[in-house]
This record gives C-alpha cells, structure tokens and sequence, in this order.
C-alpha cells in the first residue's frame, strides 16, 4: 500500500532539515518492506514442519508435507513403493526430504517457491536362456514379451536373451511356435538370470517345415526377405523318394530357384551357387548335395533351425554375394535318452541322443547311409548296370554348461559320395567340418562367442579306361577363428560387434597318371594361400514403436600370401598363355596382393499398426572365393579359385523393399517383396575354355557385370484343417561381358539372360488334415523354362557335322511344371489305458511327378541314322514318369 507523507516548510534551513529527514525515513520504509518480504519468502525448504518418528511410504511423507502448507510437484505414480524410516522427529522440510532422497533415491530440487520431486527408477536386467523342457535344447527365435504388448526381444542363436528394464514388477510371456507358452510375473528389484523350459504343444509332429520365429515373425521381425526351415509344424510336404530335406522345402520359396532335377545348389534372387554363404554351426560347406544334387547333405534329424536370409544380411556374415544359409544342428537331449530315425528307397538314418551328465552335458550322434545305390537310370528305367552312386553322412555333437556363464559345443560333420559311372571311371568328394565353441557371458547384458572350425572339400576323380587315364584331385581347406560380441543395452538397443578370420588353402588341381601305362602328363597345380579378414559393427535399434532399424558395417580384406607364382600379361592384349609377359616368384607367407572393401548394411521397419509393416533394406558383399564352371549344371568336380591379381572379387549391391501383413489373427500371413541387385566382377568362361587342370585359369576366364530384380509374393495360411501357401516370383537375371578385345565379349556387349534365369515361378502347397494320424498334401510347381543356346547352322569337319552356335542364351527350354502327392499315416499315439506313448512313429507315401510330364532339361544334336548328312533334336529329361516311394520313420 503506497504511503503518503506531507510536510510544512517554514525556513530554507528547515526546509534542508526536512529534506534529510525525508531522506532518512524513505530508507527506513524502504529496508523495512524489504526485510519483510523476505521474512514472506524465505527459502521453502528451511520452513519449519513436524514429522513424528515412524514408518513411512514415500508418498504418505509427501502428503505430510503437503497438509503442512509446503508447495510440491511430484506424480505418484512414479514414485517408489520403498519405505522410508525415521528414527528421530524432523523439524524442517530439507531434513524431510534428504531423509527421503538418502533412503530411496528421490530427488528434489527447488524452483521459485514450488518444490519439484522425481524419480528414476533402478535398472535392472532379466537374463537367461529358453529351451526345451524334455530335451533342454535350447530354443532358437523365442519370443519374449512385456506384459502383454508388443515390447521385448528373442533369443540369440543360442538360446540366450536378456532385457534391462525399469525396477518394477512385470507379467512376461515365454513363446515359441510348436510350444505351450509360459505366463510368468517377475519383480524385478536385482538382476536376474532366468532359465525357461518351454514344453511342445502335443499336436505338433517332427516334420522339416517352413514356418516363422512367431506367428507375427514376418510383420515384426526388422529384416525382410529371411525365411526359417525348421523342426516342429505338422507339415507333410511331399518329399522327393520321401526324403525329409531343407533344400527341397527352400525350393518352394519365393525367390529360390535351381538349374534343374539334375542339378545342384541353389540359385537364390539371381546370385549363382557359389554365391550362397553355407553355413553348419558356423563351417562353410562347399557342396550341399547328394544323389545329383536331389537331396541335400543335412539329416534333418540333427538339424534345429535353418535360416535363409536372400534380403538384408546381418555385418557379421560375410564373403558371398548373394545369401547366407545358416544351419544350426541340435545340441543333444540333457534329459534323456532318444533314438530316432527312419528308412526309405534311398537311405537308411539313425540318429542318437542324451544325457553325459544330465541337466550338464549331452551328445548327438547321426548317420545317414545310401541303401540301393540308385542311379537316376534306375528311376526312369533306363539302367545301366554299371552306373551306380553312394553317399553318407556322420553327424557329432557334444556340449557341456560348465556353469550359468559358460558353455562349450563341439561339433563335426563327414560327408562323403562316391559315383561310378560307365564301367571303371569313379568320382569322389566330400565335405568335413569340425567346430569348437565357448559361449561366455561376461555380464546379464554382455554374451560373447568364441569359435575355432576347421573345414575341408575334398573331390578325386580316376578313369583307368583309355590310354589317356588319370587321376585327379583337388580340395579346400579352411582354418577359422572368430570372436562375437553382443551387448544388450536396453530392450530397444542391441550392439553386436566381432572379428573374423580364415585362413584359406586351395589345392586347384593335380592330375596324375594312372599307372606307368598311361600317357597322361602330370600337372600338379601351385597351392593358392589367402588369409581372409573381417571386423564388423551393427546397431539393433527401436527407436519408436513403429520404426525399428537395424544398420551396421563390415570391413573385410583378402590378402594373397605365397609360396606362389604370379604371372603378368601384356595389359594391350588379352590374356593368354603368350601374352605372359613375366612370372613372379613368391616367397613363403609373404603378401602378394590385397583385395578388400567397406560393406555397408542397414535395414528398416517401420509398424503402421501390429498386423501390417513396410521393410526395406540395403547391403553391399565382397565375395573372394569362386566356383569356376564351363557346364550349366554345375558339377562336383569343377574348380574353386580365390581372387588374386588377375581375379577380382565379386561385389554386390542388393536393395529390397517389401510389405507384409498378417490377417485373422495371425492365421493368415502375406508378404509382397521387391529386389534389385547389381553385381560387379561376374566370372564366366570363353567359348570353348578348358578349365580341367589349367595352370593359367585366368585365360579362359571373362570379368563382365550382373544384375537381377523382381517381385516375390507369399501367402500362407498356417492354421485349420486345410492349410499351405502359395508363392510367386516374377524375376530376371542377367550378366553382359564387354571388353575392347573381341575375344573376351559377348553377345556384342549387351546384357543376356544367366543359365539360371526363370521369369516366372509358382509354387502352390496344400495340407489336408484328415484326422490327428492321417494327412494329405500336395505341391504343383510351375516355372518358365531356363536359357539355353541353340545353334544357327552347322558345318562338315573332317566328315562330321558340327553345330554352329552365336549369341548365348537366346532361347528357352519349354516350361515345367509338376505335381507331387504325399500321404502320412501315423501310429498310435494313446495307448489303450489312454497314456501318451513314448515311441512315435509314421509312413509316408509320397508320388513324384503324378501325371508323368516329361520336363525337358536339356537337347542332343546328331546326325540321323535314317537319313545321313542330316541333324536330328532329341530332348532329354531327367524323369519322364511317375515316381513312387514309401518311407518309415520313428522315435523313441
């Protein structure tokens, strides 16, 4: 309130007086009002309050406070729940409030005369691994979830995950397709490693199937184009001669392909065989295939899961251009003791399991071995006594949990066949693996894995017959260590981190006469040496709950080390064995070449809600190893060749897009996906190139450019009594080869069509569950036929008539297409007491190609008996009839 003060003034001397005085009383007035506007405001938290000895909530102190006239800002629910003790009477509100932050961690802070209160809760993590409760397999993909929603994570290739989570109680939920889910409610006020034992759903049979992580997988999951074959769905495709194989189930995927029924690999979005990263517990396999490349070298009786990843591929994997398989056997039953396996027209299995010390360690043993030794003749009827072909698989694993943070695998494989074609001529080849591998957690949030593997290709060829008769050998042998590393931030970010190194040595070739009669010339190929590094960096991220991203990079190098000889060429010709203009000698372990590059990866996902979400991704590969083949179907005993100074790695660029939705409930899946990939330093061979034990290889070799795009479409039901998918691939691949010498050029420069290019490709699969021990199914497969070159004309040569031929792969085979049947009766699951039966076991009859199509995979040209100087066309196919099988499987 202003305040008024008048005075008379009588005298100038007065009038001085009066003005001191004014002066003096302003001042007084001035410092009083100020004194009491302090007395007014004075700092909150000196303020005097009475707080009785006790027991108390944070929350209820609060309230104290704020009857007491104290002005606060806090939330309730986020305080603590912790009790806070007081042991003497408090008679300010600081006292109040140290006491609280001292015993609970709230803090405060003062702000004009509002005091603010908040709370960060502890961090904690929740830790562990999730297997199977009759086996303690662990469990690959599992899922786990927060209370309910969408937020939480999966397990590693190992059955190991870990979530670091606010201080709190939270109902978590354990799932894995195949498995009854666990619902648990956790309070987590500590770090906490937590095992889950998951039991499988009893109406689930042991078939190799396709199917996702979780019934979600495909909409969630930040990676687009990656698919799972795996053990666990009632899914009794029809299997060629009723063989259980990943690679026949790969087939019916969008966006695989091969060369044909005689044909092996796989050619994957365009890429060549040799550009699939092939993996067995981390060991490359060169060839994956038996029996012509018909079934594959993995029993599917050891395997645990297998994912195809043709899209984005995560920086830890690295060295082809085009996919990675990656094939993870099982670890073995730690409860206790199985034997499973079965019989059929090509081969018998058996596989044991169990317990070395139960709950610690267990083992797992396979074997595969050919019966009949067919031949593809037998099954159309056409036999040739003496061409016949055998194969086996061993299998070997053991782990031990030395204790909650270590564990240690050691696993193998050998693989051997053997082909005896004509009379005397055999081929041999087979693979070996051998990896040692310790899991170490260095914390709940830190998992490490070190690995050692050993891996050998083998292959030997003999023909004894004629004057010229050899035999010829050749193998790879790859020593490896790697180091991986994976910290788990929190739920929304992962960092893996590694280095990787291989240590490759390559036998090209040696061909050695037969005995003293033979006038084969020894040829003995130089040993190639390289030493083949990586480190990489990735970041699994959430950044909302509608975009997630995974990025990271990959640095590797291929470095050429001797002993070696290195030829030069006159760089104004092309290459050939007289254009070497000098030979370089190159002393043992001493570094010739240097090859090796950048390889950026990132992959996005974004949820416009939980059924339905856009993908795309972007990878970059350098391939350093090659498979060098003149044929179109690519055969056991073609070449492998590193990159050197005249062979230049393949490089890759691969961008993918796609769009996935999920409908009914997850019953219901779909997905429509788009590629594009350009491919650097593509290898093919000149016209007529002789490859077979050629000193010089890189003379015979061209260097051009690929690219191959398309569309991939998915629809798949996944439960009901009527179940299956339908998969559509509309794609191309194409390769060009342009050089300022006419010699290394091709079809005048311009792009034309690889061998393995299909423009169309369909693959419809159906289940009809008739009762819980008899299913029908079925697959028709539809595909455009493959390039070929068919001759413009021919010539007379020394009384022969030879074909003339021009551009390559300008026309096509006729379509293909089949249809395949399978029934599955299984045996009794109840016994007659109604207990569930410890043996399970099941037929399968299956027909390969019902309505007989004569598939034509490839033309002969002759002269005709009938009327000479005359060429006939004769189309050959690999199966031009029915093929029936019956196969028996069991477990027990």
């Amino acid at each position: 309130m202003p305040i008024k003060i008048t005075f008379a003034m009588k005298s100038r001397d007065e009038t001085l007086y009066f003005i001191a005085m004014k002066r003096r009383l302003t001042h007084f007035l001035f410092f009083s009002v100020f004194l009491s506007y302090l007395a007014v405001g004075q700092n909150p938290l000196q303020k005097e309050v009475h707080i009785e000895t006790g027991i108390y909530s944070v929350v209820s102190l609060l309230n104290l406070l704020s009857d007491q006239k104290i002005n606060l800002a806090y939330s309730s629910d986020l305080m603590p729940s912790d009790r806070v003790t007081v042991t003497s009477k408090l008679t300010t509100v600081n006292q109040v409030l140290k006491k609280i932050k001292n015993q609970t961690g709230v803090q405060f802070r003062l702000s004009d005369d509002i005091i603010l209160l908040s709370y960060q809760r502890k961090m904690y993590t929740l830790s562990g691994t999730i297997k199977d409760s009759q086996s303690g397999e662990a469990l690959i993909g599992a899922s786990i979830l927060i209370n309910s929603g969408t937020r939480g994570t999966v397990t590693n290739t190992y059955g190991f995950y870990s979530l670091t989570m606010p201080e709190g109680t939270y109902d978590l939920s354990f799932r894995f397709v195949g498995y009854r889910s666990s619902e648990q409610k956790l309070k987590l006020d500590q770090n906490i490693e937590y095992i889950v034992s998951l039991s499988e759903n009893t109406e689930v049979l042991d078939e190799v199937v396709v199917s996702s992580i979780a019934p979600d997988y495909n909409v969630q999951n930040t990676i687009p184009g990656i698919s799972r074959i795996s053990l666990g769905e009632d899914w009794p495709i029809p299997y060629f001669l009723g063989e259980e194989d990943i690679f026949q189930n790969a087939l019916l995927l969008p966006g695989i392909q091969s060369i044909g029924e005689d044909a092996s690999g796989l050619n994957i979005r365009g890429g060549a065989i040799d550009q699939n990263l092939i993996l067995l517990d981390g060991a490359p396999i060169y060839n994956p295939n038996h029996f012509y490349g018909l079934i594959s070298v993995f029993s599917p009786e050891v395997i645990n899961t297998v994912d195809i990843m043709k899209g984005y591929i995560p920086p830890q994997y690295g060295g082809r251009a085009s996919s990675v398989i990656n094939i993870v056997q099982k670890e073995g039953n730690n409860q206790e003791y199985h034997v499973s396996g079965g019989m059929g027209l090509v081969s018998g299995r058996l596989t044991a399991e169990g317990p070395i010390k139960k709950n610690e360690s267990s083992f797992l043993f396979s074997a595969r071995q050919s019966l009949l030794n067919f031949s593809i003749e037998d099954l159309v009827n056409e036999s040739l006594d003496d061409s016949r072909t055998s194969f086996r698989d061993f299998n070997a694993k053991i782990n031990w949990i030395v204790n909650n943070n270590n564990k240690i695998y050691l696993s193998g494989y050998y693989g051997q066949d053997r082909n005896r074609a004509g009379f005397d001529a055999i081929r041999k080849w087979g693979n070996k693996s051998m990896t040692l591998r310790w899991n170490h957690l260095f914390s709940p949030k830190i998992f490490s894995n070190f690995t050692a593997i050993v891996s050998e290709y083998t292959y030997q060829i003999s023909d004894p017959q004629e004057v010229g008769s050899f035999i010829g050998k050749s193998n790879i042998v790859n020593f490896a260590l790697k180091a991986d590393f994976g910290w788990v931030i929190n739920p929304a970010h992962t960092i893996d981190f590694g280095v990787h190194t291989i240590l490759h040595k390559l036998k090209p070739g040696e061909r050695i006469p037969f005995d003293e009669n033979a006038s084969t010339v020894e040829t003995i190929l130089d040993t190639e040496h390289a030493i083949e590094s990586s480190v990489y960096l990735s970041h699994m991220a959430e950044f909302s709950e509608k975009l997630s991203v995974q990025y990271g990079i990959r640095l590797s190098s291929l470095l050429s080390i001797g002993p070696s000889e290195v030829y030069t060429y006159d760089p104004n010709l092309s290459k050939s064995d007289a254009t070497i203009t000098d030979t370089l000698n190159i002393f043992k372990r001493k570094i010739h070449h240097r090859h090796g590059g950048w390889e950026p990866r990132i992959s996005l996902n974004y949820h416009f809600n939980e059924n339905n979400s856009i993908k795309a991704s972007y990878n970059k590969t350098y391939q350093y190893i090659h498979l060098i083949s003149n044929t179109v179907a690519p055969a056991p005993t073609d070449i492998w060749k590193l990159s050197d100074s005249n062979i230049k790695p393949t490089i890759s660029d691969h961008y993918s897009v796609g769009f996935y939705r999920n409908l009914r409930d997850n019953k219901l899946e779909a997905s429509l996906e788009f590629f594009y990939k350009k491919i650097q330093n593509v290898i093919d061979f000149k016209d007529g190139a002789d490859l077979l034990f050629n000193e010089n290889i890189e003379t015979e070799l061209l260097n051009g450019r690929g690219q191959s795009y398309g569309m991939e479409l998915f629809i798949k039901r996944n439960t009901g009594k009527i179940r299956g998918w339908l998969s559509y691939t509309l794609s191309r691949a194409e390769q060009k080869f342009q050089s300022r010498f006419s010699e290394l050029t091709i079809n005048n420069g311009s792009y034309f069509p690889s061998n393995f290019n299909k423009a169309h490709d369909i693959t419809l699969v159906g289940v009809l569950s008739v009762s819980p021990r008899v299913s029908l199914s079925s697959s028709f497969n539809y595909k455009t036929g493959r390039p070929i070159t068919l001759p413009v004309g021919k010539f007379i040569f020394d009384g022969k008539i030879v074909p003339n031929f021009e551009n390559r792969n300008q026309n096509r085979l006729p379509s293909y297409h089949r249809l395949d049947l399978s029934l599955k009766l299984a045996g009794q699951s109840i016994k007659k007491n109604g207990q569930i039966r410890r043996n399970h076991d099941y037929w399968l009859f299956s027909l390969y190609n019902v309505y007989a199509r004569k598939n034509i995979y490839s033309y002969f040209f002759r002269e005709s008996e009938l009327v000479p100087g005359t060429t006939e066309v004769l189309p050959y196919s690999i199966f031009g009839t029915i093929i029936p099988a019956v196969t028996y499987n069991f477990r027990f």
